[in-house]
């Protein structure tokens, strides 16, 4: 990180400017993945999406509010007709512009019209490295054809990308394939292995790895970049914000409870009144005293959404990460253990 770039950072979070919002577009998808925890319903719902006039208004609150990037999201963000006439909005504001898409539904125009607008990066998530586990995780058939067409065609536009892996149980056998393909494409891989799914609409989800799957991609992978830290809370309630296709306003993706609606009030004056986000901002590390008591908590990553999916209680950790962080920890023990192996080997020898 540069140090302009840390400067900005610490002078928006010591004026509680939220750094950037995430905007659904739309709940409508032409994909239907496995581990998804949109209901299907709400996937095929159509009424009640902002108007371009409202999103006009959004960008010109966020503006002035300082804030210096806009993500637009789904659903499919594309699958609105106008979502190139929205995007150039967002732009006229001077606002930096990110656009999270499966990249299936662009084709030659949409490739030209994502180009011109030089977005700041083209998240793209990669479900499969081949049409059988492409097509299966997500439902559609022919789908994997699309999505490799639409990073071709923002590859040949110089397009900042970045791609992240998704990993289900369906698809653990073929992690390895998946992720090389990814490396094949030339964008930077963002995500390589990240086992969280939330919670579908029925309480549970089937699709979360197994114990041993996830060990098992643990140690392919090397756990990279990773090593033990102590427990930090995130940073949900102060640097940002999810606006929902009906103009609901929510501290982050897939929490449960609206903080306010741009429909019915101002977002600057949400951001600083929600009691909801003031109760967020004022919990400390030391509130999560099951998580600092947990032998695992220098492998875990909380994520305080799941907390209150899973428990109902924010500060009460999710059991899901728990044993994400159990696993993590056995297999950077197995790691080190085989390094520590290696070495001694070599000493041998010498």
């Amino acid at each position: 990180m540069s140090r302009l770039l840390k400067y900005v950072i610490e002078l928006y979070d010591s004026q509680s400017i939220p750094h950037g919002v995430l905007i659904e577009l739309t709940h409508i998808c032409n994909l239907r993945c496995l581990h998804c925890y949109v209901p299907s319903y709400v996937r095929e719902r159509t009424r009640n999406n902002l108007s371009v006039s409202s999103l006009k208004d959004v960008f010109r609150q966020l503006h002035d509010m300082g804030v210096l990037k806009v993500t637009l999201s789904g659903g499919e963000p594309l699958m609105r007709y106008d979502w190139y006439e929205i995007a150039c909005a967002a732009k006229e504001e001077n606002l930096y512009l990110s656009l999270f898409t499966n990249a299936t539904c662009i084709d030659e125009v949409n490739a030209n019209k994502i180009a011109s607008l030089m977005p700041l990066e083209v998240e793209v998530s990669v479900y499969g490295g081949s049409k059988g586990v492409y097509d299966l995780a997500t439902g559609r058939s022919g789908a994997f054809e699309a999505f490799a067409r639409g990073l071709r065609l923002l590859k040949e536009r110089d397009v900042s990308v970045f791609l992240k892996v998704v990993t289900m149980r369906e698809t653990a056998k073929a992690y390895e394939e998946t992720l090389r393909y990814a490396e094949s494409i030339g964008f930077p891989i963002r995500v390589r292995f990240d086992p969280q799914l939330l919670l579908k609409a029925d309480g549970a989800n089937m699709h979360r790895l197994t114990d041993e799957e996830m060990v098992n991609i643990f140690l392919a992978e090397g756990l990279q970049g990773f090593y033990p830290q102590p427990l930090s809370k995130c940073s949900i309630g102060k640097k940002g914000l999810v606006i929902g296709p009906e103009g609901s306003l929510r501290p982050c993706i897939g929490f449960p409870q609206t903080i306010g609606n741009i429909l019915s009030g101002s977002i600057a004056e949400t951001w600083r009144g929600s009691h909801i986000l003031r109760s967020l901002r004022a919990l400390r590390d030391e509130d999560f005293y099951e998580c600092i008591a947990c032998e695992h908590n220098e492998f875990c990553t909380p994520c305080l959404v799941m907390n209150i999916l899973e428990t109902g209680s924010i500060v009460k950790p999710s059991q899901e990460h728990c044993r994400i962080a159990a696993n993590r920890r056995a297999a950077y023990n197995m790691l080190r253990e085989r390094r520590e192996e290696d070495v001694s080997k070599g000493s041998k020898k010498d």
